[in-house]
């Protein structure tokens, strides 16, 4: 069985990383971190939308509400968690190879688990049967331009004026954001 590592579980998608272990984490974390409402996102690996269904089918097995953003960056998941005071989560492998995927969670307030709720999140799913019951999760609006706000308030007006920036998002989850921020 797949372990947290320093940022979520990750794995070679549909092998170690399938659709009933993803479907187990959302409904034993929704459980074990007593989840009300969870914001959940994807990157853009083919294996993404399969993985988000599986994740967010097991929050809703676990009690909870999912809504969903779609592809977006995972930082934009963070942020609106704390927005809405929920949980959040990404399914992403951010610089692994294309055939691997994984999940990061954030608690309440988009904020990175601690390694004890990680510890029990664990420990609880190697006590519970695997299973696996497909939800119907609602799409949220993209809070992009709430985000792009967000961003521009950590840099002074005009900080990069002058400065040519070169940006390849390599059609990952900023592809879409990227041109707004940058404009």
């Amino acid at each position: 069985m797949l372990t947290f590592g320093t940022d979520g579980v990750r794995g070679v998608a549909f092998d170690e990383l399938s659709e009933e272990y993803v479907f187990n984490l959302g409904r034993v974390a929704a459980q074990v971190l007593g989840i009300n409402t969870v914001v959940v996102g994807r990157d853009t690996r083919e294996s993404g939308q399969r993985l988000l269904t599986a994740l967010s089918s097991g929050f809703v097995a676990g009690g909870a509400s999912v809504q969903s953003l779609g592809v977006v960056p995972t930082p934009l998941v963070a942020f609106v968690a704390a927005q809405k005071q929920c949980a959040g989560a990404v399914v992403t492998a951010s610089h692994n190879p294309y055939s691997d995927n994984g999940v990061k969670i954030f608690a309440v307030g988009g904020v990175k688990l601690s390694d004890e709720q990680q510890d029990s999140i664990s420990n609880s799913m190697a006590l519970q049967p695997m299973g696996t019951l497909l939800a119907e999760v609602p799409q949220l609006e993209q809070p992009t331009n709430s985000y792009l706000e967000h961003l521009a308030s950590l840099f002074t007006p005009k900080a990069l004026s002058g400065v040519r920036v070169v940006l390849d998002c390599a059609n990952g989850a900023m592809s879409d954001v990227a041109p707004y921020a940058f404009a």
